[in-house]
């Protein structure tokens, strides 16, 4: 991009010999890191707060001070964490479940032959 403003502005280099340092490639990185360091600091902290508040956390000010959000802030959030609250308890239901089923095949699997069949005969 500096290089085509160089392009664009090749009649003024003449004039200025300093702008003579953007052809090379060298000096254009230079300018572009220093562009993507100044574009990352304007906006790093209002791109940081704006993923917080899309997902809920709390936000920060210019000093590093915390906005503590309100019951009723963000209704569908709330709906959302009272959803997956309710799924995760479903879910680990289920994997208590399947813990209980997985230790009786274990078992089953170690036990010695003559014990499992009394074990049947019993339950007959």
């Amino acid at each position: 991009m500096f290089y085509l403003l160089y392009l664009y502005y090749a009649d003024v280099a003449q004039d200025y010999p300093l702008l003579n340092l953007v052809q090379y490639q060298t000096v254009r990185v230079a300018l572009a890191m220093a562009t993507a360091m100044i574009v990352a600091v304007a906006m790093g902290s209002r791109f940081i707060n704006w993923i917080r508040a899309k997902h809920g956390y709390p936000l920060e000010d210019e000093w590093g001070g915390k906005t503590a959000l309100t019951d009723g802030d963000y209704p569908e959030a709330e709906r959302k964490i009272m959803l997956l609250s309710n799924e995760n308890e479903a879910l680990n239901g289920k994997i208590g479940h399947l813990e209980e089923r997985v230790a009786v095949l274990e078992r089953i699997v170690t036990d010695k032959a003559g014990r499992l069949s009394e074990e049947i005969e019993r339950l007959r």
